[in-house]
C-alpha cells in the first residue's frame, strides 16, 4: 500500500544540513489553516517542499529529498506520460543532479530507480501511477485557495487528471 503526502517548507526555517531536518518545518498541503499561516513566507514561483512517498514500510521519498515541489510534481506527471506512451520515463529533481527513472516490467510492475540513494524499487504499476497522479491532483487543488493562486496551476491540475483517467482506463478489468 502506498502513502503519498505533499508538504511545503515554512521559509522561516533554513535547511543547512540534511541530517537535521525537522518535520515541524513543513506544513501538509491539506492543512488549509496551516498553509494560510505560512502563506506570506511561500514564494509562489518557487515553492520549496517535499513529497513523502512510502510503499508499505519502505520510504521512497523522504524529507531529505525536498526541492521545488510544484516543479517536481510537474516533472513527475510528464515522466508518467512518457511511461504511458513509451513504457519508460525519467526526470531530474528540479534543483539537484539526481535522476528518477520509471521502466515498465511486464503488465503489472514498474521498476523505479532513485539515483541519489542508488535504489531500485519494483512496484505495482497501477497503484504507483495512481498514487502519484492523485498526489499531484491533491497538491495543486490544495494549494490554490490558501495561497491565493486563483487557478494559476489549472493546466497542470487538468493534465494530471487526464493522465489519471488514462491510467484508470488502461487498467480496467
Amino acid at each position: 500500500m502506498f502513502t503519498c503526502k505533499s508538504l511545503l517548507l515554512d521559509h522561516r526555517n533554513k535547511i543547512v544540513d540534511l541530517n537535521l531536518i525537522k518535520p515541524s518545518w513543513f506544513t501538509e498541503v491539506t492543512d488549509t489553516a496551516g498553509l494560510k499561516k505560512i502563506s506570506e513566507y511561500i514564494d509562489r514561483n518557487y515553492m520549496d517542499g517535499v513529497i513523502l512517498l512510502n510503499y508499505n514500510d519502505e520510504k521512497i521519498f523522504t524529507y531529505r529529498d525536498w526541492d521545488s515541489i510544484e516543479q517536481l510534481w510537474i516533472l513527475i506527471t510528464v515522466a508518467i506520460q512518457e511511461v504511458l506512451d513509451e513504457g519508460e520515463g525519467w526526470l531530474y529533481l528540479p534543483d539537484q543532479p539526481a535522476k528518477i527513472t520509471f521502466k515498465e516490467r511486464g503488465n503489472e510492475f514498474i521498476e523505479m530507480y532513485t539515483e541519489w540513494n542508488d535504489r531500485t524499487y519494483t512496484l505495482p504499476k497501477k497503484e504507483l501511477l495512481t498514487t502519484l497522479l492523485e498526489g499531484s491532483i491533491q497538491f495543486f487543488e490544495a494549494i490554490d485557495e490558501p495561497l491565493e493562486l486563483h487557478g494559476y496551476f489549472n493546466d497542470e491540475l487538468n493534465f494530471s487528471k487526464e493522465l489519471l483517467l488514462r491510467v484508470k482506463n488502461k487498467f480496467k478489468n
